[in-house]
């Protein structure tokens, strides 16, 4: 008898709190006899699912054990960890932004490095090159080209290597760049070997609001302003392509799982 009860009450309590959640969520919910439990709400909903304690979803995306955790909007208070990749179709905001490098002679250590902050979405490349009759013409790589505004200045820093010669930039854009010598150096030292960094500004975020009102940032309504940009409208179409095909290898991992 004791141990029909103790088989039961772990049901009931089941029972309790999947019909306590179907109370709060305008959708579905699904308690499989695998463990699985799938909560589907409407693709608008405007209500929340709130979890006081720890959330975990174990299994990868292969095979039977898989698992999905897909939101519009989260809100969480606490820390989340992440073993696998973050993939955001949006923007990330934080108060410090960091990469972790593992140490290369002591396990038990981390490298953590700071991402650089800036008041604009810059595009860096660098590089060394060289003057041939006192002058040179670089290349810039095709990728920097392709996400750089043409709209916004670029800035060339050079550096010469080895002679205290004197360069400057006789041409800047986002395809190339020309750093030439004075000509009183060039018979003194001959060509050289020059360091450069250039930076751009990304294609559609020339405009981007630095100071904002925090209640207005934080708010569910929040637009940045890049998003009606013709960029802008190409990345939300790729993020819903994305989202199309999230949804398709969802679909058929369910099937998979039924």
């Amino acid at each position: 008898m004791n141990i029909q009860k103790k088989m039961f009450l772990p049901m009931i309590l089941v029972c309790m709190i999947v019909f306590g959640v179907m109370g709060q969520i305008p959708g579905e919910i699904d308690l499989r006899p695998t463990g699985t439990l799938f909560i589907r709400t409407p693709f608008n909903a405007t209500r929340f699912t709130y979890n006081f304690g720890d959330f975990s979803m174990l299994g990868g995306t292969h095979g039977s054990n898989w698992g999905w955790l897909m939101t519009n909007r989260a809100h969480i208070s606490g820390d989340m960890f992440i073993h696998g990749n973050l993939h955001t179709h949006g923007s990330v905001s934080a108060n410090v932004k960091n990469f972790i490098h593992p140490h290369p002679t002591n396990e038990s250590k981390i490298i953590r490095y700071t991402l650089t902050e800036s008041g604009e979405a810059l595009t860096l490349t660098r590089g060394s090159a060289r003057t041939v009759n006192g002058e040179a013409t670089v290349m810039l790589p095709e990728h920097f080209s392709m996400t750089t505004s043409p709209n916004a200045p670029v800035t060339v820093i050079v550096t010469p290597k080895n002679a205290p010669v004197l360069l400057y930039t006789k041409q800047d854009g986002k395809d190339k760049i020309v750093v030439a010598m004075r000509k009183s150096d060039l018979t003194s030292f001959g060509d050289v070997e020059f360091d450069f960094q250039v930076a751009g500004v990304r294609d559609g975020f020339e405009n981007m609001d630095v100071i904002l009102d925090a209640r207005e940032f934080h708010s569910r309504s929040f637009r940045d302003g890049w998003r009606d940009t013709e960029v802008g409208k190409r990345i939300e179409a790729n993020n819903e392509r994305v989202r199309s095909w999230h949804e398709q290898e969802r679909a058929e991992k369910r099937k998979q799982s039924e």
